[in-house]
């Protein structure tokens, strides 16, 4: 470590003493430690404010040195003189440049970075089993208040099927069941030939959103449970389904495609895309041959244990050509916050909803408009996903990452915006993160956000950049504008083997979430690791242990 020593001038100093710490009887003043030169600095004080008799270590002498007001022997920048390195915190001897960043929440090493590059993962465990034909359309629900994590999927490889539901835990791989109507009149029936199904914690239980194969194919809700997984359902209400943008299931040619239900109270919105594309999977990598078709929300509230829809008809937020569907997220004191690829306008578009009585309102104008970048990506934008963090009593910070690019040239994008739920205003902030290199032919996609309280904002996404390999990459973004960017790191790696199937393994999405404890994060994804398909989980967590 560099001692920030100088030397000043003795006419700077002190009438009648040396530079070296002589007394009045010409002794050399000896010293170990700072505080054996206490005396000098009370007899025979420099007078000057920013120097005082310390230990030089070199020279075991009381000498004239910076004042150090802490002992790390850095002075503190007012005092720092040329050639000297200040130090960021003259009061607390365990944060100076060079020192050793620790796990703490403090910026150790004044880099204005904290906790930098001490995160990792480790190694990924499989905690839910799936049949060897995979599955489809998985989705993975954060936590619900009791602590509980869900996943749901499509049952096999093709485009429809049963629909599972499973609780992973580290002590069980087989919590697969699947997701069943209970029907007033008889048994529960399983939800056999569906399309898409999507789970959001409400409560201690789970609202779940699923659209059954069919000529109507309008989205059915319900609630399920950990103990339960039947969605307590009549026949009735789910031939009716969710009101779309027409009241009649004979004129209503378009397909509900990719819906998300994201719950608030006992309200939850759903939003979904209308698209022509029968029951064909929705979500194409390629992002060729997608139309544009309208982005729809509506309202379905908690009576008894069903969820019933609210509104007659759906309300029409705008258009997308994606092939992902959009993202929701429940701002308490709030309502939601909607965000979907607008091709219109090339960018990802924002809006606020509000239930007021039973109607939903949106605003006029997006909060937020994320345009692409200038000419660098091809291909259309997608993968959208948002997540929230309140930043004060009355202020949140959102969240925004999604995908621009298709094929092997693509990157995500992760900004942030500052939300006001009091008055629903909303500003874009400056920064900008990009992950993925067009020159680098990167193929990333499918971000995912969340916000840990002592690391700051994380993205996981999945990268597909080398050959017949998929994996799952988490970086931690700079907790201050100084601050310099964590590297990503590998969280899951997933290898088709052969490489018949680069797909095997990934393109069904990935979550991240902070733990229980507040300080790690969890993330799962599906992957087919060591020929064995299954939902796979790890835990990321910061260590002093990790090379520096």
């Amino acid at each position: 470590m560099r001692r920030a020593y100088i030397t000043l001038a003795a006419s700077a100093l002190l009438a009648g003493c040396s530079l070296m710490g002589l007394d009045d009887g010409l002794t050399r003043e000896t010293c170990s430690v700072d505080a054996d030169c206490d005396d000098l600095n009370k007899s025979n004080p420099t007078g000057n404010a920013c120097s005082e008799w310390r230990c030089n270590a070199e020279t075991s002498f009381c000498e004239a040195l910076p004042f150090d007001g802490d002992g790390d022997a850095y002075p503190s920048a007012s005092c720092a003189g040329e050639g000297d390195t200040p130090d960021c915190d003259d009061e607390n001897a365990e944060r100076y440049p060079g020192n050793a960043e620790l796990c703490d929440n403090v910026d150790n090493d004044c880099d204005d970075s904290v906790d930098e590059n001490l995160y990792s993962a480790g190694g990924a465990m499989r905690l839910t089993a799936l049949t060897s034909a995979g599955a489809r359309h998985v989705h993975m629900s954060p936590v619900t208040s009791s602590d509980t994590v869900a996943v749901a999927y499509t049952d096999g490889g093709g485009a429809t099927g049963a629909q599972k539901v499973a609780f992973p835990s580290a002590t069980s791989t087989d919590s697969a069941r699947t997701l069943a109507l209970e029907d007033e009149s008889q048994s529960p029936i399983a939800l056999a030939a569906s399309r898409d199904v999507m789970l959001t914690p409400m409560g201690n239980d789970f609202a779940a959103v699923i659209v059954p194969a069919g000529a109507c194919q309008r989205g059915v809700t319900g609630i399920t449970t950990e103990n339960d997984a039947s969605l307590e359902l009549t026949s009735a209400a789910f031939s009716a389904g969710i009101p779309k943008a027409t009241d009649t299931c004979d004129a209503d040619t378009s397909s509900m495609s990719d819906p998300v239900i994201s719950a608030l109270g006992t309200g939850a919105l759903v939003a979904w895309v209308d698209r022509n594309d029968t029951n064909g999977p929705s979500a194409t990598w390629d992002c060729d041959g997608a139309t544009s078709s309208n982005v729809l929300i509506n309202l379905v509230e908690k009576s008894g244990n069903q969820l019933v829809p609210v509104n007659a008809l759906a309300l029409p937020l705008g258009t997308t050509s994606s092939p992902t569907p959009p993202a929701v997220v429940a701002v308490p004191g709030y309502g939601w916050v909607v965000a979907f690829a607008d091709d219109v306008e090339d960018a990802v578009l924002l809006y606020g909803v509000v239930d007021a009585s039973g109607s939903l309102e949106v605003t006029d104008e997006p909060l937020a408009s994320v345009a692409r970048s200038e000419g660098e990506f091809d291909g259309a934008l997608g993968d959208v996903t948002l997540a929230f963090t309140a930043t004060s009593e009355s202020k949140v910070t959102l969240g925004v990452a999604f995908r621009e690019g298709c094929s092997t040239s693509s990157a995500i994008h992760v900004r942030l915006v500052d939300f006001t739920p009091g008055d629903g205003t909303a500003t874009l902030k400056e920064a900008d993160w990009v992950l993925g290199d067009k020159k680098a032919k990167h193929e990333v996609q499918r971000p995912s956000l969340a916000y840990l309280p002592s690391g700051g904002w994380f993205v996981a996404w999945e990268d597909a950049s080398k050959v017949n390999t998929r994996t799952i990459q988490v970086r931690r973004l700079a907790t201050t504008e100084a601050a310099t960017a964590d590297a990503p790191f590998e969280v899951i790696v997933g290898d088709d083997g052969d490489g018949t199937n680069r797909a095997t393994g990934f393109g069904e999405g990935v979550l991240i979430r902070p733990q229980t404890d507040g300080t790690s994060l969890g993330v799962l994804t599906m992957a087919t690791i060591d020929d064995e398909p299954g939902i796979f989980g790890a835990v990321i967590e910061c260590t002093n242990e990790q090379p520096r």
